[in-house]
């Protein structure tokens, strides 16, 4: 379904549209990067569960969600935290002088690394920063950031994580974990 053609008439009317011709360039234009290209199986799946008379967005949703990589897990980069914890977090704090700490996360993914975060810095954030602080977490996959609301995880997110050591993490009856609301 790349640039040799295959496409669905459905498709071919959105590329059409979008004066692109293949879907890594309407991606590409959406998104603003490139990837080298779509998985055609995939795309071809996604467009199966769409009504035929789907809107161009909801389309184009679809490309973005095949184009996306959603690997992602709990702590996944402990040294980085421990990095954030004893360099970042005192010049961060200081810099904000009096007002919340702003904090973004691009690419949040389904959020197992912004937990982490604040699991891991949480107490730490405001016992450093008594102003508090504002978060800002952003993904183009409408689907992940689904997941990141939710705050329920499957045990596959939780690769190597030893609950006991992370409280913030609480078990469910059924074997996922939540992110508590407090």
């Amino acid at each position: 379904m790349s640039a040799g053609g295959g496409h669905t008439p459905r498709l071919e009317a959105l590329l059409r549209a979008r004066g692109v011709e293949t879907m890594e360039a309407l991606v590409a234009a959406r998104l603003g990067f490139e990837r080298p290209r779509l998985d055609d199986y995939l795309v071809k799946s996604l467009l199966r569960t769409l009504p035929a008379d789907a809107p161009d967005e909801r389309v184009e949703a679809v490309l973005v969600e095949a184009a996306v990589v959603g690997e992602t897990f709990f702590l996944r980069h402990a040294g980085q935290l421990q990095w954030l914890k004893s360099g970042w977090l005192g010049a961060a704090a200081a810099g904000a002088a009096g007002r919340p700490l702003q904090i973004l996360f691009a690419g949040c993914s389904t959020g197992e690394e912004v937990w982490s975060f604040f699991g891991s810095l949480g107490p730490a954030i405001r016992a450093a920063h008594p102003a508090g602080f504002r978060v800002l977490a952003v993904d183009v996959s409408a689907r992940a950031l689904a997941v990141a609301r939710a705050r329920r995880y499957r045990t596959w997110s939780l690769r190597g994580v030893d609950l006991q050591a992370n409280p913030w993490l609480r078990p469910t009856p059924d074997g996922a974990v939540e992110i508590p609301h407090d």
